[in-house]
């Protein structure tokens, strides 16, 4: 393989490439055997291209002490060339059985679409999952990054964890960013600090997959309750009132990101539930617990006496408190003669419906 290059007397950013020897059999001469309890692959042979005329095996069998109440395997990319997806001539075969087969085929996957979920994902109470692909003679593309996840009693989402320090982040992934099946957990604030009078709860990236209405409820839920009571609500219907019957939670509010809820109680928890059909990307949450002189409250005046500094309203995470009144005065412990106090606001975000602001 030879590439020449021949400049005249102009300049441009020029190339960069890659170039990969082929080995003689394939770079996938035997099966390849994973036997961790969370493990990632992929089936990349140049940069990110996967190799033509290609044949390739992966075989996950996690060896574990514990009993194993699933695997999990999920597809964050799946890109192959096919000139006709009805009649793939690049594509991975997923198939599950026992550990030292024979494996039963669950699905041909030529693109993302023909994976359920969001990114593509598969379960199965087999001991085994096994990853085949093969590709022809025509092009490349950029193939498949896989994540493969054991599920045992002590590594999905059980029971309750209780958030101990003032304010800190939890979230409900199992693998990679994915959640669990059949899970039912619970994260409770219980803070080691002064009395807490108030907590806030800040949920991104609250999303459901798209799973059918059961005609009495949703399977997953991520629900806030306070004093042992549920306050709120969301699920494929979206947000809900916690009050409101489960039969009529088929529709509710759209879903914001993030969800935004402050309580004046020492006594919230947030619980997910859910079940082994249809898969996506699960939440990520911040919490702050209030004592009644906490610092991270603004209230009153703030003087700020130096020359130079920053100020910020922020309460929890980066987002600041309900029913706030708060003044900062900028008074530098300068001589008389100072010529003026330069303020750059580098952000500012209120969310007012209308136009007479109440933030």
């Amino acid at each position: 393989l030879f590439i020449t290059f021949d400049a005249a007397g102009t300049q441009a950013n020029g190339f960069i490439g890659e170039f990969c020897a082929h080995p003689k059999f394939g770079v996938c001469q035997t099966e390849q055997f994973l036997t961790n309890t969370t493990v990632h692959f992929d089936n990349h042979f140049c940069g990110l291209f996967y190799e033509q005329n290609s044949f390739c095996e992966w075989r996950f069998a996690p060896s574990t002490g514990e009993s194993v109440e699933y695997l999990m395997i999920t597809f964050p990319l799946v890109d192959f060339l096919n000139e006709d997806d009805s009649n793939p001539t690049d594509f991975m075969t997923i198939l599950d059985g026992p550990s030292n087969g024979p494996f039963n085929p669950l699905s041909v996957v030529a693109q993302s679409k023909d994976i359920a979920g969001d990114p593509p994902t598969f379960i199965t109470t087999k001991e085994a999952l096994q990853v085949r692909f093969q590709s022809d003679a025509v092009g490349s593309a950029q193939g498949f990054n896989a994540t493969a996840c054991t599920s045992t009693p002590n590594s999905s989402c059980n029971g309750v964890s209780n958030l101990e320090a003032q304010e800190g982040t939890f979230n409900n992934y199992f693998c990679g960013s994915i959640h669990p099946a059949n899970a039912m957990c619970s994260w409770q604030v219980k803070a080691k600090t002064e009395t807490i009078e108030s907590v806030t709860i800040i949920l991104h990236n609250l999303q459901f997959a798209d799973e059918p209405w059961n005609g009495n409820s949703w399977a997953d839920n991520v629900i806030l309750n306070v004093n042992d009571e549920p306050v709120r609500i969301f699920n494929r219907g979206g947000s809900h009132d916690g009050k409101t019957p489960q039969q009529s939670q088929i529709q509710g509010e759209s879903i914001q990101n993030p969800e935004i809820y402050s309580f004046p109680s020492e006594n919230v928890r947030v619980t997910f539930t859910s079940n082994d059909v249809g898969f996506t990307e699960g939440f990520e949450a911040f919490y702050c617990a209030f004592g009644a002189s906490d610092s991270r409250l603004c209230s009153g005046t703030t003087n700020f006496l130096s020359l130079t500094g920053n100020l910020n309203n922020h309460a929890c995470e980066k987002f600041y408190q309900a029913n706030a009144d708060c003044r900062y005065d900028i008074k530098p412990n300068v001589q008389p003669n100072t010529r003026d106090i330069v303020l750059y606001i580098l952000s500012a975000d209120f969310p007012n419906e209308n136009s007479t602001p109440t933030d």
